[in-house]
């Protein structure tokens, strides 16, 4: 059963895609295409739309557990260093809270033992002092960026975060208000990195647009499957008909390898990847093994975890977006998903 059945309307989507043969591409191949040529259907309208509301629903839930914004922004004005001590004479009124958890620069910064030393050079250059966040010559936006998508990461709770262990919810909490901080401190101008728009690989709302496509992607891939599409059945070799272990037809698919190339691709400094190599490809003793990509769908517990792990990202995007002022612009990043994956 797709994420979030009984609120989003599945089947409405599925019924604008289906899998066959497209005779408009050469070669003429199969893949999953949509029944009317364009993403502007009612149809898709109708469920942008609602994946959207139901978004903004789950996001307002979770900032409703916060603290107001008054008290934040108020916090984040004696916010002034990362690790400082608040002097006697302050009444213990300085804000003396590092930008991330010590465990998180730990991890991040240092090679450690449960994760490949690649986790750790992800972000490494990134985890800066809070002072050296408000001065522009100590430090690129695309920084704070990725040092940001860590950050949704762990608030998320989505492996490999170190808050996604049951066990972890006062890390978790830290993370999330921390974050809130962040969005709070003017100096710091967390919107002017959020947009693609302003750096579009490196921005924040990078991590969006890859949860996004593939959250669309697996989730239609379920339903199809439920509605009998032989776009899951095994594989077959061309000339014998003979099945192909541990391979299905969606695997072979120009449009699954473009999803996975972008959501899981190799890209130096785009921290919202880790989620994605995490789930598609066993870790190695240094990197992920990227050579064959698991069949998601033979293990539909852990495809179901990892979209609810996806999930919270995007709930998590959407209350920061508008923790700064922003539209989140799900509503438009849903059709435009759906057009670049399956257009």
């Amino acid at each position: 059963m797709a994420h979030q059945a009984h609120a989003l309307p599945w089947n409405t989507l599925a019924s604008q895609y289906k899998y066959n043969i497209s005779y408009t591409h050469e070669p003429q191949r199969k893949d999953i295409f949509p029944v009317e040529k364009g993403s502007d259907t009612k149809e898709i309208d109708y469920f942008s739309k609602a994946l959207a509301q139901r978004v903004q629903e789950f996001a307002a839930t979770e900032r409703a557990k916060q603290k107001p914004q008054a008290e934040l922004r108020e916090r984040a004005q004696r916010w002034t260093k990362s690790v400082s001590t608040a002097p006697p004479s302050s009444g213990g009124k300085t804000e003396t809270r590092t930008v991330y958890p010590v465990e998180m620069h730990e991890r991040y910064w240092q090679p450690c033992a449960d994760m490949p030393s690649r986790l750790a050079a992800m972000a490494g250059v990134d985890l800066r002092p809070l002072a050296q966040w408000t001065e522009c010559a100590h430090g690129s936006r695309t920084g704070h960026a990725d040092a940001v998508k860590l950050m949704m990461m762990e608030a998320a709770g989505t492996p490999p975060a170190l808050c996604a262990a049951p066990d972890r919810a006062a890390l978790k909490a830290h993370v999330m208000e921390s974050l809130l901080l962040v969005a709070n401190k003017p100096e710091i101008d967390l919107a002017s990195f959020m947009d693609t728009r302003r750096g579009h690989r490196h921005a924040v709302n990078r991590a969006a647009e890859e949860a996004m496509r593939v959250y669309l992607y697996l989730n239609l891939l379920v339903v199809l499957q439920e509605q009998g599409s032989e776009v899951a059945d095994v594989a077959r070799t061309e000339s014998g008909g003979e099945e192909i272990k541990g391979r299905r037809n969606y695997m072979g698919l120009k449009s699954y390898e473009r999803m996975l190339g972008s959501v899981a691709g190799e890209y130096d400094g785009d921290a919202h990847n880790l989620v994605h190599w995490d789930y598609f490809y066993p870790r190695g003793e240094e990197d992920w093994d990227r050579s064959y990509a698991k069949d998601v769908l033979a293990d539909m517990e852990g495809l179901k975890e990892y979209l609810k792990g996806v999930w919270r990202i995007l709930v998590v995007y959407d209350l920061l977006a508008r923790e700064v002022g922003m539209d989140p612009g799900l509503e438009e990043m849903c059709k435009t998903t759906l057009n670049i994956s399956f257009g």
